[in-house]
């Protein structure tokens, strides 16, 4: 019986090529996958730190006010107080004081008491919910 193919070698045999296309496919993935790990997210979703804040005193309170892009608008603020009597040099952990709806650029805290140093900062908190970092204090000495 005549065999019609075209090419025929004398010794093919097709486990070679099963093998040789193995390895080729074994050698595709292992160097094409890479290493998996967790997803990190990107910079653009967490909101800016707020730059510059700004304190005055008002009476028996204190006037916060600052500035942010209004194309990068957080979800809220959330704004920070530390306090520590007048002339002592511990600077306690800061505690969120109340948090404020993204429209806001200022503050009157009159929850305050007299011969208190008061520390102030902001932190954004971006659409997601995920917090910023917290942005540059402003130090008050209430007399």
């Amino acid at each position: 019986m005549t065999n019609f193919y075209i090419f025929q070698p004398k010794n093919f045999k097709p486990i070679k090529i099963v093998r040789g296309l193995l390895v080729f496919i074994a050698m595709v993935l292992f160097f094409a996958c890479g290493i998996k790990r967790e997803p990190e997210p990107g910079k653009n979703i967490y909101a800016l730190p707020v730059v510059e804040i700004q304190a005055k005193i008002q009476e028996a309170c204190i006037e916060l006010i600052w500035n942010y892009s209004e194309e990068e608008k957080p979800k809220q603020f959330l704004l920070l107080r530390r306090e520590t009597k007048a002339g002592e040099a511990n600077f306690p952990e800061p505690k969120v004081l109340v948090s404020l709806d993204s429209a806001e650029r200022s503050y009157l805290d009159c929850s305050i008491q007299s011969g208190y140093d008061y520390g102030y900062s902001l932190i954004s908190v971006s659409k997601l919910g995920l917090k910023g970092e917290e942005g540059k204090m402003v130090w008050v000495n209430f007399p």
